[in-house]
């Protein structure tokens, strides 16, 4: 019972959309009706054209999945359910409670989970984003890349029980389920990129 109760924690934090929140603050707008309507960091640069702000929203919702898990863990009856609660506070992100059942894609608070729970596949997964992006320059494409290889990785680099695994799938899953408008546009290849000041729809 007591770790149901931090399901509940987690999701709540991974709620926390503080996209909007810092658009708000700091920016011009509400940021679920601009650009593509996401909350997340790549439609707060492109709304907004501050990198800056961009920047501490990704950190922000990094920290919230990380910060789910580290809480959480020393107070777990059953250690192993640690992923599922990072998995929880992705869903959190993506459907959040707090803007009724909307949310953003979760790359970014997948991408805390991963840091926090296996660091070389976060980090391998950060470093892969970047490189895609870096070539690509399309936002999406580097995303689906590097959160769809944390399985790969995960086997790469440790031996992982079956929970791990298991919630890190399930958190690809939720990423890719969040962008199938962007794979849609990505196999038709209409998807926009940062390539040329393009700022277009996410």
């Amino acid at each position: 019972m007591k770790d149901g109760l931090f399901f509940l924690i987690a999701y709540g934090m991974g709620s926390l959309p503080f996209g909007v929140i810092l658009v708000r603050l700091f920016g011009e707008g509400n940021l679920r009706q601009l650009g593509s309507g996401n909350i997340g960091a790549t439609n707060v640069v492109r709304t907004q054209g501050k990198k800056w702000l961009g920047t501490c929203v990704f950190l922000l919702d990094a920290g919230k999945g990380a910060l789910a898990c580290a809480s959480i863990a020393p107070f777990l009856e059953s250690p192993s359910l640690l992923p599922w609660i990072g998995c929880i506070a992705v869903a959190g992100h993506c459907f959040s409670c707090f803007l009724k059942g909307r949310g953003g894609k979760g790359v970014s608070t997948a991408l805390g989970v991963f840091l926090l729970l296996t660091p070389p596949v976060g980090a391998s997964c950060l470093l892969l984003w970047g490189g895609v992006f870096w070539v690509s320059k399309t936002s999406s494409l580097a995303s689906l890349v590097s959160v769809g290889a944390a399985p790969v990785f995960l086997w790469a680099f440790t031996s992982p029980e079956g929970n791990l695994f298991w919630a890190y799938v399930c958190m690809v899953l939720l990423v890719f389920c969040k962008h199938h408008r962007n794979i849609q546009r990505l196999l038709r290849g209409e998807e926009r990129s940062f390539r040329g000041g393009d700022h277009g729809a996410d």
